[in-house]
């Protein structure tokens, strides 16, 4: 009994942390693209479209991150039900081969048993990481590759696309690095990027491992 209370206050927690973040990106992205247009709307009124041009073209950033926000939020509310890493990998090779026809090779061996507050950064990671990789990278196919390591499990995502210097990118923060460290961050992890010109990037991420029980789903390629 006291178990399947804790399962439903958990379920319930989750659902309300989704309906923040829907709030948060919907609802505040939406209301960001309607005030700049309505100001752009007023300067055209007034022929300023020199003024308004610039306005517009905000707006169309603002809409373009709010879409990119609320998949990544629809994706983890369709892998709420999915009580495990790996299941939650499938959901997002399989959204990323559909969407942008991203082949992503995984391997997962030795998965521990994450909370769902883990296990919903980690998958916001992984579909930031494959983003990534359909924006900049120049290739079709990734590998998602985990191992055990004692008290963390190490997540990578590699592609063999074009790569970059990272001393070019890093000041200026491409990547989403601050976003994916936040993220890691805020369940104790790290992440790391490696990346040379033509010879593709991997980002790595540690998670910390508090339980030690594990399942073996150390093959769930597509």
């Amino acid at each position: 009994m006291a178990y399947k209370q804790l399962e439903a206050s958990t379920a319930r927690n989750e659902r309300e942390r989704m309906a923040r973040e829907l709030h948060d990106t919907l609802t505040q992205g939406l209301a960001g693209v309607v005030m700049q247009l309505e100001a752009a709307d007023d300067l055209l009124d007034n022929d300023q479209v020199d003024r308004a041009k610039p306005i517009i073209k905000r707006s169309v950033t603002i809409a373009r991150k709010t879409l990119q926000e609320s998949r990544l939020t629809i994706t983890d509310l369709r892998s709420a039900s999915e009580g495990d890493l790996a299941g939650r990998v499938q959901l997002l090779t399989e959204t990323f081969q559909k969407n942008y026809g991203l082949t992503v090779q995984t391997k997962l061996p030795d998965l521990p048993v994450f909370s769902p507050n883990v296990l919903t950064e980690v998958s916001r990671c992984l579909s930031e990481a494959l983003t990534n990789v359909v924006k900049h990278a120049q290739t079709d196919t990734v590998i998602i590759r985990g191992q055990r390591q004692a008290d963390q499990y190490q997540v990578q995502v590699v592609d063999f696309g074009q790569g970059f210097k990272l001393s070019l990118r890093q000041p200026a923060g491409h990547f989403g690095l601050v976003g994916l460290r936040e993220r890691m961050a805020a369940i104790n992890g790290q992440v790391q990027l490696t990346s040379e010109p033509g010879e593709g990037t991997t980002v790595t991420f540690l998670i910390p491992i508090k339980e030690g029980i594990s399942h073996d789903k150390s093959d769930v390629s597509r």
